[in-house]
């Protein structure tokens, strides 16, 4: 699948259970964009209340016991983790996800 955006082509990979993109420009670096959440977790979150319209701010913490707090989950994907350019764990490596509503300014 081949996106346009920006001027500049990018190309998506799925590779298992995440979405990777890769710019043009540098093909050797893949930047992992989202985290597609397994069904278990998106029924978890299904039950959970909003943080805001559509998305919820979460922290997951991994089985490794390393936690990543100010996480964005929108619509069954991890789309964002606060301070960090690229989600940074697999699905595999998520032991508990815990909706906090923790806000900040995104941009």
């Amino acid at each position: 699948m081949e996106l346009i955006g920006k001027a500049e082509r990018f190309y998506v990979k799925f590779i298992g259970s995440q979405s990777m993109v890769a710019c043009s420009s540098s093909r050797n670096v893949i930047k992992n964009i989202m985290l597609k959440l397994s069904n278990k977790w998106v029924d978890f979150l299904n039950n959970q209340p909003e943080t805001g319209m559509g998305y919820q701010v979460v922290s997951v913490i991994q089985k490794s016991g390393m936690r990543y707090d100010r996480v964005i989950v929108d619509s069954g994907y991890i789309t964002r983790v606060k301070d960090i350019s690229n989600i940074p764990f697999t699905v595999e490596e998520i032991e508990e996800i815990i909706v906090t509503h923790d806000k900040w300014n995104f941009n």
